[in-house]
């Protein structure tokens, strides 16, 4: 579920060429099929461990909230003088990434 208004900004990002990167806390496994059809091809966060074949309820890997979101995307991106960044947030885990960005956005997608 996505709000309307977060949507029409992806496809504001998009018709302007921009590079667009979801970065969530969310099982990848669920949200990449989604970003996918919208035409974000690129995810950053948090795929589902699995054990026999199982999704076991736990995450693999240190979840993509708060600060790892910010060392994740640098990771992908590291010279951050080199980009300018929107970030668009709703919640708490979005906080380091919005005060990394040149133009933050919290609850607020315009």
């Amino acid at each position: 579920m996505i709000r309307a208004e977060a949507l029409a900004r992806v496809r504001f990002h998009q018709e302007r060429g921009d590079r667009v990167v979801l970065v969530s806390a969310s099982p990848t496994d669920w949200i990449v099929p989604w970003a996918v059809s919208e035409g974000i091809t690129e995810v950053i966060g948090n795929p589902a461990e699995v054990s026999g074949g199982r999704i076991t309820g736990r995450l693999a890997g240190v979840n993509c909230y708060g600060p790892e979101k910010v060392r994740r995307l640098l990771a992908l991106n590291p010279e951050r003088e080199s980009y300018t960044l929107f970030a668009y947030g709703d919640g708490r885990g979005d906080r380091e990434l919005l005060a990394a960005a040149n133009h933050p956005y919290y609850r607020r997608f315009e």
